[in-house]
C-alpha cells in the first residue's frame, strides 16, 4: 500500500497527471551514467533495429475516464501543463473543439496522445 500512497501523492503535482508514470529512471552514475541524449551525441549507443507503430487511440489508457466536464478536463490540462495560461488553454480547445468529439474523455485522450506520444515521434522517412 505504500506504493499506492506515493502515486496518490504524486498525482496532481505539476506535470504528473492521471496515467503518467510518476517514477522514471534517473542518472545515478553507476547503472545509468548519463542522459540518453548525451550518450547518443557522444556516440555511446547500440545499433539495434527497432520497429515502431502508432494506433489511433494512443492516449486512451492514460486518461481518467471519470472526467465528464470541460472544467475537470481543464483542471487536468493545468496539471499536465503547469506553466500554461489562458492563451494556451484557449488554443488547446481551438485545436480540439468540443463539437468534434462525442465526450470530454475522447477529446482529452486525443490531445493527450498527440502531445505525449505522436508529437514526440519523428515523422517516418518515406
Amino acid at each position: 500500500m505504500v506504493h499506492l500512497k506515493s502515486y496518490i501523492t504524486g498525482y496532481g503535482q505539476p506535470g504528473y497527471g492521471y496515467g503518467l508514470f510518476y517514477y522514471a529512471p534517473v542518472v545515478d552514475g553507476d547503472f545509468i551514467r548519463e542522459l540518453p541524449d548525451q550518450a547518443f551525441k557522444a556516440g555511446r549507443f547500440h545499433d539495434v533495429p527497432l520497429i515502431v507503430d502508432h494506433a489511433e487511440l494512443e492516449g486512451y489508457k492514460f486518461v481518467n475516464a471519470s472526467i465528464t466536464s470541460i472544467s475537470e478536463e481543464t483542471a487536468t490540462a493545468q496539471i499536465l501543463f503547469p506553466r500554461a495560461g489562458p492563451v494556451f488553454l484557449t488554443r488547446l480547445y481551438q485545436l480540439y473543439p468540443e463539437w468534434s468529439f462525442n465526450s470530454t474523455f475522447s477529446q482529452q485522450y486525443t490531445w493527450f496522445g498527440d502531445f505525449l506520444i505522436n508529437c514526440t515521434t519523428p515523422a517516418p522517412i518515406i
